[in-house]
């Protein structure tokens, strides 16, 4: 779909995700965007002109949300949408889901981690590793144990320390929750979520309605039905929540669903479009402006005073209010 729209799709996946090699000893911690910048930094270089959006599904949002709130107004982001993202991870861990999608998801990525359970073996514990029941036990397993990094010397493996910095669970919980720059992000963030979301889990609790509320940079799409990335219209115009796999890509690369058309597509392409439109009216009205104060008279003057106004781009039209959405600064904190 994106494609069909003129975008050139790209996808990103953490280390060791959807059969991605792992060609190190160092796996990606949950809040670690260092990865995810070098990819950004490789587009920017490959199409220096273009303008880069971001789509995150899932976990993956916690990735992209820690990658535009560590970047600030250097993201080299127009825009970026969530979909289905949980916002509080640690709280996520901690509570964990029902049996059904913990045994999973605990499943999914044993088997996953199981690929490199020799050469992981020289950096942590792999019995504790794959002993554990839980998301939480995973996650404390591969980078909240003592005593493991400097088993294998960084000088040998090519990477910096395996381990956090912080042996304990709330202190890798401080470097690695999506939210911890929030206030750094300087493009605007739709997120669409659905309320009989089954991974997320309660609304009220687990959704940051008062970021929406306060943050001009942040929009809230919240549906009734969806599940868990299943964002589906059937033929017939009703909506499907179908539960979607837990990922990190960072482009969808499909447009479509299993029945139908995958609604929440459509709307951030939706988005993409009137953020441009809103950004692109706005560096003309910057235009303007500075046209009109260079023929209010001297050295200005004379350096306009020949140039036409079919300078300016013609905007195009949106189909709604966009300065009404976007009633807005933009802020540049770094």
């Amino acid at each position: 779909m994106a494609l069909s729209d003129g975008y050139l799709p790209a996808v990103f996946n953490r280390r060791s995700h959807n059969s991605t090699p792992l060609t190190t000893l160092k796996l990606q911690q949950f809040g670690d965007p260092a990865d995810l910048r070098e990819a950004v930094r490789y587009i920017r270089y490959r199409q220096p002109a273009g303008k880069l959006y971001a789509v995150s599904e899932s976990t993956g949002s916690g990735l992209l949300l820690s990658y535009l709130g560590e970047c600030g107004s250097s993201s080299y982001m127009t825009a970026a949408v969530c979909l289905s993202p949980v916002f509080r991870c640690q709280g996520w861990f901690d509570n964990g889901l029902c049996r059904a999608l913990q045994w999973a998801l605990v499943l999914y990525q044993k088997i996953c981690l199981s690929r490199y359970k020799t050469a992981l073996g020289e950096t942590i514990q792999t019995d504790t590793l794959f002993s554990s029941c839980s998301l939480r036990g995973l996650e404390e397993a591969l980078f909240c144990q003592t005593g493991q990094a400097g088993s294998a010397p960084a000088a040998a493996t090519g990477t910096s320390s395996y381990s956090n910095t912080s042996s304990t669970w709330d202190g890798y919980w401080e470097h690695n929750e999506p939210l911890r720059d929030v206030d750094e992000v300087a493009i605007p963030v739709l997120s669409v979520c659905a309320q009989d979301d089954p991974v997320r889990g309660d609304t009220l609790s687990t959704v940051p309605f008062e970021l929406f509320e306060t943050n001009p940079h942040f929009f809230l799409l919240l549906t009734e039905h969806g599940g868990h990335c299943g964002f589906t219209t059937q033929s017939d115009g009703s909506t499907t929540g179908a539960l979607g796999e837990v990922g990190s890509a960072v482009a969808p690369n499909s447009g479509m669903g299993s029945h139908g058309t995958n609604w929440s597509h459509r709307a951030l392409l939706e988005f993409f479009r009137a953020t441009t439109a809103f950004f692109t009216a706005e560096e003309r009205v910057k235009q303007l402006a500075a046209r009109r104060r260079g023929l209010g008279g001297g050295a200005g003057g004379r350096v306009f005073r020949h140039r036409s106004v079919s300078t300016c781009k013609q905007v195009p039209a949106c189909s709604h209010n966009i300065h009404a959405i976007y009633n807005c600064q933009r802020s540049y904190t770094r």
